[in-house]
């Protein structure tokens, strides 16, 4: 998937950026009477597109405000262990009937009326976000109950992790692309000794 999307991957601090992007959203969310809370775990970092993640966050926030109902809440954590990042977006919202939840992925695919009505919507925000999670070794799962609301988890590959898995990937590309991942692996080592 990676080699179809243009990644401009760097090192960062997810834990503050998905904070930065929850601020800017919760003006959004009062204005509605809706809850937006959080459980973040400080000060993990991975190796990606900020942007793309920011996409991520952004597309998953809006859904969710989309299809919330009165006395509305969503609630966005984020924790990581050895290896991997976990976050999760769950709402109380309409949720996603069973039927459609399987084509929740697919390229212009929109659910029934209920959950289109009001809102419109191209059917392309799930299937992009998908693709990026895909794009950095990750995996997206969602689960829905209609009328009871909506869970999405995502996991993403821990700062090291991802530049190995990315130098494995594209070790038949030659060493000079090989070599901006060995600069941010070495990078990554000595912020290490740095902390310990």
């Amino acid at each position: 998937m990676e080699e179809y999307m243009h990644l401009n991957k760097k090192q960062f601090d997810i834990s503050k950026e998905l904070e930065t992007v929850i601020d800017s959203y919760k003006p959004l969310f009062f204005k509605e009477n809706y809850i937006l809370s959080t459980s973040i775990e400080k000060n993990i970092e991975v190796f990606m597109d900020l942007d793309k993640f920011k996409q991520i966050v952004s597309n998953l926030l809006s859904n969710s405000l989309r299809y919330l109902n009165e006395n509305g809440r969503v609630n966005v954590q984020l924790r990581k262990d050895k290896k991997n990042i976990f976050m999760t977006v769950k709402d109380n919202g309409i949720g996603i009937k069973e039927d459609d939840l399987k084509h929740i992925f697919d390229r212009f695919y929109r659910a029934d009326t209920s959950r289109n009505k009001f809102t419109g919507g191209t059917g392309l925000g799930l299937a992009i976000v998908k693709s990026i999670v895909e794009a950095h070794n990750g995996t997206i799962v969602i689960e829905s109950k209609f009328g009871k609301g909506t869970e999405v988890k995502i996991a993403l590959p821990l700062v090291h992790w991802q530049i190995w898995i990315d130098v494995v990937k594209n070790w038949s590309r030659g060493y000079s692309f090989l070599e901006h991942y060995w600069i941010s692996f070495i990078s990554y080592i000595k912020k290490k000794i740095l902390i310990y």
